[in-house]
């Protein structure tokens, strides 16, 4: 709770007319839960407009991406695809009678009760259907957003604390500095590469012996090469710790000349990659 009224008194802590979750395209929030390193990354992408109403398209906040918008009753709410039907997925303030209103589109089937405490809003969850999943609780802080996830798991309880966020022209960063790029050279050899505070190691987790991903596309998006389509994995979950400098050197097979993208990341736990880069790459006669 300490970090979270930090932030909250940074930027402003009265919930009247807060923006609990600022929808913008672009914003990112990362999470970190400390005793396993994993993470989990939450973003806003482009605007979608139905029935009359324009929603931002929002990525791993619920169990499947949806468009989302906050409404004139502080309430995040989403709108079917298809249908356009609008359903609500928080409630930011309290139910007048201060009851359970149902969370849809997490992995378990689940309730939740919204309180004001300190500043911040919390959500109690509970759930009849999971014993070894689903949320906990849930903290969001004005104009910054949720700050902290705790789920249920086989372990126990595991919190997620909010490590690094854009929001705006707002940027928190409680990671230690690390940095991540591809490069290319004249015989379409790539070299990745992550870059950290020399100080402060990062600690990558990865559920598999594929620790990188390389996708060479077409000027129209189609994947023409993938470096793993030809490799297979142990499946095993394991870390890495980088202090420093980590890279790697992979060699591009060659193509049909024309204009291309080179994306790259690590294949680390969590959804979207914790680190990423592309880069455009022209391929001649």
């Amino acid at each position: 709770m300490a970090k979270l009224l930090v932030i909250a008194a940074l930027l402003g802590s009265s919930l009247f007319g807060a923006d609990l979750f600022p929808l913008e395209e672009g914003n990112t929030w990362t999470y970190r839960e400390a005793r396993t390193g994993g993470t989990f990354t939450i973003t806003v992408g482009a605007d979608v407009e139905l029935n009359g109403q324009t929603y931002h398209t929002l990525t791993g906040y619920v169990s499947k991406q949806v468009p989302a918008r906050v409404d004139d009753q502080n309430r995040l709410v989403y709108a079917d695809p298809d249908g356009g039907q609008e359903a609500v997925l928080t409630y930011f303030a309290p139910l007048d009678d201060g009851g359970w209103w149902d969370a849809p589109l997490r992995i378990c089937k689940e309730q939740a009760q919204t309180q004001n405490k300190n500043g911040a809003v919390e959500l109690q969850y509970k759930t009849s259907t999971c014993a070894d999943a689903g949320d906990l609780s849930e903290q969001y802080a004005a104009n910054i957003g949720m700050v902290q996830r705790v789920t249920q798991s086989i372990a126990g309880p595991r919190q997620y604390d909010l490590v690094h966020a854009k929001v705006g022209g707002i940027v928190i960063d409680t990671l230690p500095y690390a940095s991540f790029s591809i490069s290319l050279d004249d015989r379409l050899m790539a070299t990745i590469r992550l870059q950290t505070d020399a100080t402060s190691p990062v600690k990558l987790q990865f559920s598999s012996g594929q620790e990188y991903e390389l996708v060479l596309r077409s000027s129209d998006g189609r994947s023409v090469w993938r470096w793993s389509a030809d490799r297979s994995f142990i499946e095993s979950l394991h870390d890495r710790i980088v202090i420093g400098e980590w890279s790697a050197t992979i060699s591009i097979p060659p193509s049909e000349p024309g204009t291309y993208t080179l994306q790259a990341w690590l294949t680390t736990i969590g959804n979207p990659p914790q680190f990423s880069a592309s880069m455009p790459v022209t391929i001649g006669q």
